[in-house]
């Protein structure tokens, strides 16, 4: 059970830090 949480959280942290990645990607043409 714990393992399964922290798996959780960790896949968690990669969705959002990919999500924030992807965020900044989108916001680059607008900063030119």
């Amino acid at each position: 059970m714990l393992l399964r949480m922290i798996g959780a959280g960790i896949l968690g942290v990669v969705n959002g830090w990919e999500g924030a990645f992807k965020g900044l990607l989108a916001l680059q043409p607008l900063r030119c």
